[in-house]
């Protein structure tokens, strides 16, 4: 009896009545989260409530004029619209002059005569330009044209020149020939050996000036695209100095 088993026992009895109740069922857990959670949505969802919400604006309590204001200053010329017109947004509803008087004129005025002037002075000096093109192709075209049958003529001299050297050279050999017989002496084969070689620089003359001719060819060709490249360049500066120009004057 006095076995700590048994003191354990005895201080572990009830010394009173208790109740105890069966634990909530899971099913029942379970539908009372679905049931808030359902509630929740509909509310959130269908529900209305109220929040604050800052904004920033003018709020007119009545309708009243409006005041509208121009970028520039200037005098009204025009009137677009009338008392009570309902108008949108970017109607035009003035036209403005901002032109201001002066002794002289009026500065608009002057300065749009000032830039047709100056659209006139560059009407006239894209028409140089192309008037002075057109001459100067054409020239070196002719400068071309009389060097291409230069070339030509040189070339046909060239061949012909240098059939006679090959004629002059085989009678060359043939007079070799006949010296070494005895046919003729040796002052006539010298003579005919210093006309091969005379005839021979004239070929070598005539060669250089068909290479010549070639080298201007190709020299013009070159001038006419470079010429021709440098006024269509400055034509194209002075068209853009003309658009800027009508540019402002529209403004």
């Amino acid at each position: 009896m006095f076995r700590q088993e048994a003191i354990d026992n005895q201080r572990m009895k009830w010394r009173g009545r208790a109740l105890l109740l069966p634990g909530i069922p899971v099913w029942g857990t379970t539908g009372l989260c679905l049931f808030f959670f359902i509630a929740f949505l509909t509310f959130a969802i269908a529900g209305t409530y109220t929040r604050r919400v800052n904004v920033t604006g003018e709020i007119s309590t009545y309708p009243r004029a409006a005041n509208v204001y121009s970028a520039v200053q200037g005098i009204v010329v025009k009137q677009f619209v009338t008392e009570g017109q309902v108008i949108a947004v970017g109607a035009p509803i003035y036209q403005i002059d901002v032109s201001k008087s002066t002794r002289s004129g009026v500065i608009s005025d002057n300065q749009r005569r000032d830039i047709d002037g100056q659209l006139a002075r560059i009407a006239q000096i894209i028409n140089r330009l192309e008037s002075s093109k057109q001459a100067t192709l054409i020239m070196l075209e002719q400068q071309k044209a009389q060097y291409t049958a230069a070339f030509i003529r040189s070339t046909d001299i060239l061949k012909r020149a240098q059939e006679g050297i090959r004629i002059m050279k085989e009678n060359m050999e043939s007079y070799r020939h006949y010296q070494t017989k005895g046919l003729i002496n040796k002052d006539q084969l010298t003579n005919q050996v210093a006309l091969y070689y005379q005839q021979q620089n004239n070929l070598l003359g005539l060669s250089g000036q068909n290479e010549q001719n070639a080298l201007q060819i190709t020299a013009l060709e070159s001038q006419i695209h470079i010429q021709g490249a440098e006024f269509d360049n400055q034509i194209y500066q002075m068209e853009l100095q003309r658009y800027e120009l009508q540019k402002e004057r529209q403004t």
